[in-house]
């Protein structure tokens, strides 16, 4: 049965009003440190933002302050609902400026435990919205196990098959079990969080086989993440949202390279009686042996949970803004190379080579360059399939490796020339590769068809179908193509988002190769054409403390060309960056640069060279300050508040100690949820009760 004691103790009250002040004071410091989002840089294209309620009755509240009183069920599955709102008011919480991004809450209306096939439900359904399909996931406390479960392709449904994630925040996730439920397991609340999401209470043991299942694997690549840790009390263990110590909650660095950790002041849910739950086995009477003072515990109920906290949403719009501010990262990168080999391939583009050797060569180089960007940290995962056509289509190759360039080494030309048949296996082979995938076709040909479909035919049919499942065409003519011709394949390009690019020989080839393939990456590039010369020189530009690897590769018309570094004008250890050089392509990569402005020296081309430059962005190296003009006199007035609230709650504690063996038994009851401002939905205690039992009522009855 649920009971409910109040301590009227004039040194109690003290405390709630040194709280207040405490959280008064707080409360202003979110609002200090917002111009990041406020001041972020316009972007063409904003993630759409998840986020996921821990399902342990709270929902509706997590809703109402994510997106405001006027949100809508988007849809339903079973016991789950999915939920937006046009104007989610997070994002003016957060300070962000301008419209908010397309913003969801899954949350569950039943019993129904939250799983990974429930994350991936609501993740289709904000892709058939209409909403930017690559989604920032922010998981509250508990439903972060399931979000995992998902990111780290241990559901039925795999992440890497969908690439729709580009973040992930976690707010008091148990990344690492709780050691409370050891040190108290008479406690229901190691159940009643589990249930919430399909486990036992033995799977939030510290070691326990789920958790070391969950812990071997690793976040995708691409997707940077932020765990948001509580720090609501002492409970004589160590600080702790109400169930975890702080260390519980930082995600392992073997899950990814790109986590960012921090502080909130926040608990782990609204609808949990946490004075209930945890008091009773924390009594200095009850359980001497444990020596823990019980009074703090009754505070925690009092605190915003991860939900409610505008400083939870005020982290999570600096972490949007800083990710995101030069757009939406790519995901996954698909590709499909259709090389002509019909039998005008065999005429010869120069002096040297025929127009079939050219195209070996070309593609070859970018193969290489795709395997060595894929070395590189935090690359987005890439798969390519080589497609030979003439008047029927032939699978050459389906990796970049070294057998994939042998395979190219080895085709042959023959036959006549059929472009609808090429782009029809294209864009089969794409309908497998990842939802949300960057899907491109590279066509090669120095022709138009002269079998199979007709040019409006191609255009109505396998061209429309690209437009229509957002795959970019780029399409390079070879050779002395034809005005008519040539139209053709520019048409092809421009109806589905591509480029189209003439090639008159060999190394004009393998640029425009390369070109097509560093622009598909979706990161900042140098894509420029040097002059001829012995000794040149190409600014770079600024690298800051979030760029993770620059990547470089320069073609050269004749000649290995040397390549060396600058940072701010003095010369880069050459140790620091690796250079390899093969069939006219010379790569440089350097991980983990210096901050500062790079130039690249490149000497020993005797033609002319291209340089394409890749810097990939990641975790900064240092904290960055979140706002540029800033009032320290309120920084130094906040400071001296929360230090003078602080030193009073301190005061109190210690010259109440005396009284906590007298006062605890009547602490032990229940606190009363936290009132609902106005029009917010009350917490619904019909999912999952939070009452305190028969044995814990006992216990407090026998003091």
């Amino acid at each position: 049965m649920r009971t409910t004691t109040s301590i009227e103790t004039r040194p109690h009250n003290v405390i709630r009003l040194a709280l207040g002040a405490c959280a008064l004071i707080c409360s202003l410091l979110p609002f200090l440190a917002i111009s990041a989002v406020a001041h972020a840089d316009e972007v063409t294209a904003l993630p759409s933002v998840l986020v996921v309620d821990s399902n342990t009755g709270d929902g509706a509240q997590c809703a109402y302050y994510w997106l405001g009183g006027e949100n809508e069920l988007v849809a339903e599955s079973d016991d789950m609902g999915l939920y937006t709102s046009a104007k989610a008011n997070w994002w003016q919480t957060a300070g962000g400026s301008g419209d908010a991004p397309a913003t969801f809450v899954l949350y569950g209306t039943g019993a129904q435990a939250l799983t990974a096939e429930d994350v991936a439900w609501a993740l289709d359904v904000i892709r058939e919205s209409g909403a930017e399909p690559r989604t920032l996931v922010v998981a509250m406390g508990m439903a972060g196990l399931p979000v995992r479960k998902y990111a780290e392709d241990m559901s039925a449904t795999k992440q890497s098959s969908r690439a729709d994630l580009v973040g992930l925040v976690f707010c008091g996730t148990p990344h690492n079990g709780y050691s409370a439920s050891e040190s108290y397991p008479e406690s229901e609340l190691w159940t009643k969080l589990s249930q919430a999401v399909g486990l036992e209470a033995k799977d939030l043991a510290p070691k326990s086989d789920f958790l070391a299942e969950l812990n071997a694997g690793e976040f995708p690549a691409v997707t940077k993440t932020l765990a948001l840790a509580g720090s609501a009390g002492d409970l004589g263990f160590g600080m702790t949202d109400g169930a975890g110590l702080t260390e519980e909650l930082v995600p392992a660095t073997t899950l990814s390279s790109q986590i960012e950790n921090g502080r909130v002041e926040a608990t782990i849910g609204r609808a949990i009686n946490l004075t209930g739950l945890w008091q009773p086995f924390t009594s200095s009477i009850d359980y001497p042996q444990r020596n823990i003072d019980a009074k703090p515990t009754e505070l925690l109920s009092a605190m915003d949970s991860y939900e409610t906290a505008a400083d939870v949403q005020v982290r999570v719009g600096e972490f949007y803004a800083d990710w995101f501010k030069d757009g939406v990262p790519v995901t996954h990168n698909s590709s499909v190379l259709l090389l002509d080999l019909s039998g005008s391939m065999t005429e010869r583009i120069d002096a040297s080579n025929t127009k079939l050797a050219a195209a070996k060569e070309a593609a070859q180089e970018y193969l290489r360059a795709m395997d060595a960007c894929s070395a590189l940290p935090q690359a987005a995962p890439m798969d390519v399939s080589v497609i030979g056509f003439e008047e029927t289509v032939t699978g050459i190759a389906t990796s970049y490796d070294q057998g994939a360039c042998d395979a190219v080494a080895n085709m042959e030309a023959y036959g006549e020339t059929n472009i609808g048949i090429a782009l029809d296996e294209a864009i089969a082979t794409l309908a497998s590769a990842p939802a949300c995938a960057a899907k491109h076709v590279l066509l090669l040909s120095d022709g138009a068809s002269t079998r199979g479909q007709s040019e409006e035919q191609i255009l109505a049919g396998a061209v429309a179908q690209a437009q229509g499942a957002g795959i970019a065409i780029d399409t390079i003519g070879f050779g002395n193509v034809g005005e008519s011709d040539a139209g053709f394949l520019k048409r092809v390009a421009d109806e589905t988002g591509g480029t189209y690019y003439t090639a008159q020989d060999t190394y004009s080839l393998k640029v425009n190769f390369l070109k097509a393939y560093y622009s598909s990456l979706g990161l900042s590039l140098v894509d420029e054409e040097l002059q001829a010369g012995t000794t040149s020189s190409k600014v770079l530009g600024r690298v800051g403390r979030r760029t993770t690897a620059l990547e470089i590769g320069v073609v050269s018309q004749e000649g290995d060309p040397q390549l060396a570094l600058t940072c701010n004008g003095e010369k880069v250890d050459e140790s620091l960056y690796t250079v390899s050089q093969e069939s006219g392509l010379t790569s440089l990569q350097y991980l983990e640069p210096t901050p500062g402005e790079y130039e690249l020296q490149l000497s020993g081309a005797k033609g002319a060279a291209h340089v394409f430059a890749v810097r990939q962005q990641g975790i900064m190296k240092e904290k960055a300050v979140a706002g540029e003009q800033r009032d320290i006199s309120l920084y130094l007035l906040a400071a001296a508040g929360a230090a003078l609230a602080l030193g009073l709650v301190g005061v109190v504690f210690f010259t109440q100690r005396r009284s906590v063996a007298r006062s605890s038994a009547a602490a032990r009851a229940s606190v009363r949820p936290t009132p609902a401002p106005h029009n917010e939905p009350a917490i619904d205690e019909t999912v999952i009760s939070w009452d305190v039992d028969d044995k814990e009522t006992r216990n407090g009855s026998n003091q």
